[in-house]
């Protein structure tokens, strides 16, 4: 009984750590940066590469 004790306290330690991903401001902050640097990259240079090609077919 002493013994599943003492693994159910030292499994339940890994649920109480605090992880990146538990402060909320900072996932978010990460998360606009991660979208703003894969906007810029990938998105942006298209997006104005198929603008000029429709702003020229008109």
């Amino acid at each position: 009984m002493r013994d599943d004790q003492n693994i159910s306290t030292e499994s339940g330690v890994y649920a109480t750590e605090d992880t990146i991903t538990d402060s909320f401001p900072l996932m978010v902050i990460l998360s606009t940066l991660l979208v703003t640097v894969v906007f810029h990259s990938f998105v942006y240079p298209y997006a104005v590469k198929m603008a000029r090609f429709f702003a020229d077919s008109f």
